[in-house]
């Protein structure tokens, strides 16, 4: 919705054409100020298996992807620091993702 608020042009299910001629898919992408960012939503009971941000990163870099958002709802099943500029783990119940995501995204459309 913050995109959409915005006049942020973005697609659902996108997908997009890395470097290396693969499509990748993406539960949300938009380009913005001459940036790539992409949003990618995973739920579990329990946790997210990290081997999922795994493949993220690895359709992140493809793509040339300046932010990488990556939801795991509940959260990870190992505790992770990634320290990778371009990713933005978001862990939580539901809606305190989607908040975390959301105040994100309104720093990012006011740029």
């Amino acid at each position: 919705r913050v995109l959409e608020d915005a006049g942020v042009e973005h697609r659902r299910c996108a997908e997009v054409r890395g470097i290396s001629g693969v499509a990748h898919v993406f539960d949300f992408y938009f380009e913005l100020n001459g940036k790539r960012y992409a949003i990618d939503v995973f739920r579990e009971d329990e946790a997210v298996d990290v081997k999922e941000l795994m493949k993220d990163l690895v359709k992140a870099y493809d793509v040339k992807i300046d932010m990488m958002y990556f939801l795991a709802v509940p959260r990870l099943s190992v505790n992770l620091d990634p320290n990778v500029r371009y990713l933005k783990v978001i862990e939580g119940r539901p809606d305190e993702a989607l908040n975390v995501l959301k105040q994100s995204l309104e720093v990012v459309v006011k740029k």
